[in-house]
């Protein structure tokens, strides 16, 4: 097993009082102030009790830590706010490394390219926009409930310590769980490829390219399941595994109603979970009773469309709420339940 380093910075430490720091329009914070403990006359240390507020034209970074061997930048617990205007920089050449640390990237926030987060370093995406190559191994941490994300993975790790990710409501592009890691999907819309080495649980969300299934053990919670054609028999909250499932075409409807096609090669080896839950037949199914259509759905639609949510925007483009989502409700609406 192969330990991943850390880049230690001089700066002390901190366990006391809380400290913030401003970094405002057109200043640049940047690993050499993290290490001096100082910036634009605003004196720090790192620590749990220390924030960083990186504020409209303000930007922090790059933080490229080590890359040989690899040891990520050590904020020694402290939190980092990207709010609207404020940008992390990273970039191919600049990698972004970060451990020990809270990122917080909030409404009309800017992250760049290239940026993992190591040990003891957790991200929420609640909004803002997120470049290509977000990334979590050796024990960090994603969760994102808005926002955009050009491409999120968790690349196989250094150490015994996979990496983790809650996807709950944001849109991502391209998406990849590896060996050791583990990803909980409950909603959002996935608008590239989606690749399961690792581990998954997929409750909800709506996958607009193709779900790989190829390695790790995934667990799909459904209202309704289709393999080659035939219903799957499932009682209410019971889970089954299916078997080698090489060749075949599973099609599925999720617990948010969202429907969700597996298909299978012979290279494919996961171990397949079904659990049957109550809930939506269809992305029309929007309301209780469940099973069946009235108005309470056509209400709970264009409540949603009106707040522009996300259980509104069933169409392309995706971010964009316009005729064509309600046009895919209507289809899906008369389309009614199996």
């Amino acid at each position: 097993m192969r330990a991943t380093a850390i880049v230690v910075l001089s700066a002390v430490v901190s366990v006391g009082s809380a400290q913030t720091v401003q970094v405002n329009a057109g200043q640049t914070l940047t690993v050499d102030d993290l290490d001096a403990g100082s910036f634009a006359g605003q004196t720090f240390e790192l620590g749990p009790s220390t924030t960083f507020e990186v504020n409209e034209g303000g930007a922090i970074g790059p933080l490229p830590g080590s890359s040989v061997p690899v040891a990520p930048v050590d904020f020694g617990g402290a939190t980092i706010n990207i709010n609207a205007g404020g940008t992390l920089l990273a970039d191919r050449p600049n990698k972004a490394q970060i451990a020990n640390a809270t990122l917080n990237v909030n409404d009309g926030a800017t992250v760049g390219s290239f940026v993992t987060l190591y040990q003891g370093a957790q991200a929420f995406v609640t909004g803002g926009e997120v470049a290509s190559f977000f990334r979590a191994r050796d024990g960090g941490m994603i969760f994102a409930t808005g926002g955009a994300i050009a491409s999120l993975s968790l690349p196989p790790s250094i150490s015994d310590a996979g990496a983790s990710a809650e996807i709950d409501g944001a849109t991502v592009g391209f998406m990849e769980v590896t060996f050791r890691s583990e990803a909980v999907i409950r909603s959002g819309v996935f608008t590239g490829a989606f690749v399961a080495e690792g581990d998954v649980t997929v409750r909800g969300g709506r996958f607009l390219s193709r779900f790989e299934s190829d390695f790790g053990t995934n667990h799909f919670f459904v209202t309704s399941a289709i393999l080659n054609g035939e219903p799957i028999d499932l009682a209410l909250d019971e889970t089954i595994e299916i078997g080698e499932v090489r060749t075949d075409v599973i099609d599925l409807v999720l617990a948010d109603g969202a429907p969700l096609q597996l298909t299978f090669d012979l290279f494919d080896d996961p171990t397949l979970l079904l659990t049957l839950v109550e809930g939506p037949c269809n992305l029309a199914d929007q309301a209780e009773p469940f099973g069946q259509f009235d108005v309470a759905d056509v209400v709970s639609f264009l409540e949603s469309f009106g707040d522009a949510a996300l259980a509104a925007d069933l169409a392309a483009p995706i971010g964009t709420l316009d005729v064509a989502d309600v046009v895919t409700f209507l289809q899906a609406f008369g389309a009614g339940c199996p």
